[in-house]
């Protein structure tokens, strides 16, 4: 296969292209990106000064004549690199980055250096909520074509670490399928998806941008990178914001290829499947499989590899996912909900009797937004550290508790919790106040609940 470093005469970077070479690469943030696009850099020989702000980072990586880990700092070594990675929290006016930029060093992030390394396809998905799990439906349908797929990005799989197994299976033809968050698309400069996909757009990471249109502008930035655009034209930002553009797919569920109705998804007005024949519930993941299946045949995948897919396929873990039932009473851990929005679409998956739980640090967002939809909630439970700000704001009527303790709000709740009920944690919130990621929150979650079970 055919490997490259994406660079020409004219580039501003000093990356040369060469297999091996004496231009230093550093990389700000040793998480699962960072510690991935370390060893791709090392594969290809170059020099790399790894930074951790943290004393006690435990970094799980070999030890290389061409590495320097630096712990508990970012030293001034990094401005004499050719070139900054940074993990995709690090925000740009960290005062390493602001003083490299002013040096004139190019600063990327993780998914823009991998793409240096490949001439493969690259489809990418961007959007507010449903990224992972319309990834993984893309994934999952490329896999059942017959086609080498690999899924990585935001998903969690560091896209550098696909490309190290690419370039270990020496596969001549294959694919990668990326979740963008607008962390990842502020840091793009060459990278290049065939087709890429915005699912919607609403408000999220306040706490980050100065704005929503700061926000709305960051997810819009795929745009320039892909030679295909699809997004949903009932979408009223993307509706708004994309009218006129060039190589776009507009999709509208009700006159599209592929159509919404009711519980089902059509392909040319023939039954491809109802919601019942999948693992996955709510109208949401319909659209999720809609962009998941229009972005496949655009790609040239024919609809029964789509529908077997679908009729296979589980949903991933913490996005509506259903741990068990215990007495009449059932339980769901959608830990992956970190905005408002995402929960609305997760509450309207219910009819009735559904006591909530919410809470964790607030990206800047409205609770009292919420309202509207808590027609099918019983009572709300709130903890953490924006738990009190969330209960001031849904003060309507509704039973609402609030306990700051994470696991003592989920116990509570449980507790409370009376036959014919769903306890759903769908937070609204990032996890990062109790928590090193909606993972772990939603493990502890899915514990808990096991234990009663167990009772």
């Amino acid at each position: 296969m055919d490997y490259w470093c994406a660079s020409n005469s004219n580039s501003t970077y000093n990356i040369e292209g060469t297999i091996m070479g004496d231009n230093l690469i550093g990389i700000i943030g040793a998480g699962k990106s960072g510690v991935a696009s370390c060893n791709l850099a090392l594969k290809f020989g170059y020099k790399v000064i790894l930074s951790d702000i943290s004393k006690d980072k435990e970094i799980n990586i070999k030890e290389n004549p061409n590495l320097i880990v630096e712990k508990g700092k970012h030293s001034d070594s990094l401005l004499d690199c050719d070139i900054l990675i940074i993990s995709p929290g690090i925000p740009a006016s960290l005062d390493i980055v602001k003083r490299a930029s002013s040096k004139n060093i190019p600063v990327i992030g993780e998914i823009e250096f991998a793409s240096w390394f490949t001439k493969s396809d690259i489809l990418a998905i961007t959007g507010s909520n449903g990224k992972s799990t319309a990834c993984m439906m893309l994934h999952n349908i490329l896999l059942e074509a017959g086609i080498s797929s690999f899924l990585g990005g935001n998903i969690g799989t560091a896209f550098s670490e696909n490309l190290l197994r690419e370039i270990d299976s020496n596969l001549n033809n294959c694919v990668h399928v990326l979740e963008l968050s607008s962390f990842q698309i502020e840091t793009l400069d060459r990278f290049r998806s065939k087709i890429a996909c915005i699912l919607n757009i609403s408000e999220d990471h306040l706490d980050r941008y100065k704005d929503m249109n700061s926000y709305i502008a960051a997810k819009l930035g795929i745009i320039k990178f892909s030679d295909k655009v699809v997004y949903d034209l009932n979408d009223p930002v993307l509706n708004k914001k994309l009218k006129g553009a060039v190589n776009t797919e507009k999709i509208n569920h009700k006159s599209s290829k592929y159509k919404i109705s009711g519980d089902s998804m059509y392909s040319d007005g023939k039954l491809m499947f109802s919601l019942s024949d999948t693992g996955f519930i709510g109208n949401h993941n319909l659209l999720n499989a809609l962009n998941a299946a229009t972005i496949a045949s655009l790609y040239g995948v024919d609809d029964i590899h789509i529908i077997n897919s679908m009729k296979k396929i589980k949903p991933l873990p913490h996005r509506l996912e259903f741990i068990r039932k215990i007495g009449s009473t059932r339980f769901y851990n959608d830990s992956k909900s970190t905005n408002i929005q995402s929960t609305i679409k997760a509450l309207e998956s219910f009819a009735e009797n559904v006591v909530l739980i919410l809470g964790g640090l607030n990206k800047g967002s409205d609770f009292s937004d919420l309202v509207p939809s808590l027609n099918p909630v019983n009572k709300i439970y709130c903890y953490g550290k924006s738990g009190k700000e969330i209960l001031s704001q849904l003060d309507i009527g509704v039973s609402i508790k609030y306990l700051n303790n994470f696991s003592e709000c989920v116990n509570k709740s449980i507790q409370d919790a009376s036959g014919n009920e769903t306890v759903l944690l769908s937070p609204g919130c990032a996890s990062f106040d109790q928590f090193c990621n909606f993972e772990e929150r939603g493990n502890v979650f899915r514990e808990i609940v096991l234990r009663y079970a167990d009772v």
